[in-house]
């Protein structure tokens, strides 16, 4: 179950960033870390909009 939640959060990253075919930029690599910390957020928020928190 969590490998499927892994990724929620790349819905808050760019597209540019998470195709881009080559190696990414320091700043792109700080973006792309942010995931983990976006998907949380975006499940939480719904667990509480869905009244299961």
């Amino acid at each position: 179950m969590m490998g499927l939640l892994h990724d929620v959060g790349k819905i808050g990253v760019p597209d540019a960033v998470i195709n881009k075919p080559g190696r990414l930029t320091d700043e792109e690599y700080e973006i792309i870390k942010t995931h983990p910390g976006r998907g949380a957020q975006i499940l939480v928020q719904r667990a509480y909009t869905a009244g299961c928190g």
